[in-house]
């Protein structure tokens, strides 16, 4: 019995060295601060609205300051620090790398290199994104308060085990010493920490994922916007296709524009498009193409459905989350719970000599 236990102990110490391990790139900054190597006595950093940082850009950029002038000013303005040239050589500021901007870094960055690739003044090209830079803010502010809820919920159900542990002392029953004498409430206490680990990183790892920046890629009305002020600045189609797949990395877009500039039917641009998203927007371009007629109603139509797709994304995706915790809640933390502070009351009623 005794080798049992031992062995049993051994596999707890290992799954929370392992559990340590998985944290030890968060916390460290932490151990650094308390080990003194490095000591940082600086106030929370302000909130940041990408948006009126790129309003206060175009602000500058209209009274006559460069563009690095205006971006430097803006920034600093805004208390975001930046490492290197403010502006790369596409005009893409790099302290877009702020996590404070990251929701709306390759939506702005689009529009620097588009600027880049058609030569239109940045001011212009920024303006015609603004307010769809300030709605996915918005839209990113309201995620983080749908998903509140469930995150809440998560990390309640997590201390549940200790909770339980703090009720059996306060019971009287030893749970300490049931838990070192071996048998099946030290089994059950073992089994119950690997639990709580599991469920603890499993919810953890599902919040994280979910909270993670979805806009990884440019906002597809950004992309409308981008089209729109390029064929607005003289740009023809074929043009304003291969600049905006360069300037939104979206080879897709430099193909289809290789297609119509050696005369392919524009049928075959569809065959291009892997994302329905992007096929609307090359379809809404048939008309200007064939026609002549101007493609802005079509994409400004296409630009409303996604907004308004967007009213009751958050809050879907905060139902989802809630749906997919129950799995490490119920599965985990909550056997954990048992097997941690119930498992030592009952052990204590039932057994004999408890």
């Amino acid at each position: 019995m005794t080798a049992l236990v031992a062995g049993l102990w051994t596999l707890l110490i290992v799954a929370g060295v392992w559990y340590a391990a998985s944290r030890r790139k968060r916390k460290r900054d932490a151990w650094r601060d308390w080990l003194g190597d490095e000591v940082k006595h600086s106030r929370e950093p302000p909130e940041v609205s990408a948006s009126l940082v790129i309003a206060e850009v175009i602000a500058r950029l209209g009274a006559g300051a460069s563009v690095e002038s205006a971006w430097r000013e803006s920034l600093e303005n805004a208390e975001i620090p930046w490492d290197g040239p403010v502006i790369d050589h596409e005009g893409v500021p790099s302290a877009l790398s702020d996590p404070r901007l990251r929701s709306s870094s390759s939506s702005i960055a689009a529009a620097c290199r588009l600027t880049h690739q058609i030569g239109a003044p940045l001011a212009e090209i920024l303006e015609s994104v603004l307010d769809t830079i300030d709605e996915v803010d918005a839209a990113d502010r309201a995620r983080v308060v749908a998903r509140a809820g469930p995150q809440m919920t998560a990390r309640l159900l997590t201390v549940l085990p200790l909770v339980g542990v703090v009720a059996s002392i306060a019971l009287g029953i030893d749970v300490i010493g049931l838990w070192m004498q071996g048998g099946p409430v030290t089994v059950s206490a073992i089994f119950g920490v690997i639990l709580w680990i599991v469920g603890h990183e499993w919810s953890r790892r599902m919040i994280r994922q979910a909270t993670e920046d979805i806009n990884a890629s440019v906002d597809p009305v950004v992309m409308m916007d981008l089209l729109v002020a390029s064929l607005r600045s003289g740009a023809s189609i074929p043009h304003s296709l291969a600049a905006l797949g360069k300037a939104c990395r979206e080879p897709q877009f430099e193909r289809c524009a290789t297609l119509l500039r050696v005369g392919a039917p524009f049928n075959a641009l569809e065959g291009e498009i892997d994302d329905p998203v992007h096929l609307n927007l090359i379809r809404a371009l048939r008309p200007a193409w064939t026609f002549g007629a101007s493609p802005t109603p079509l994409l400004g139509l296409l630009g409303k459905r996604i907004r308004a797709a967007r009213g009751t994304r958050a809050q879907e995706e905060a139902e989802r989350l809630a749906v997919r915790l129950v799995i490490p809640l119920g599965l985990c933390l909550l056997p954990a719970f048992v097997a941690i502070g119930v498992v030592p009351i009952i052990a204590t009623i039932s057994l004999p000599g408890m």
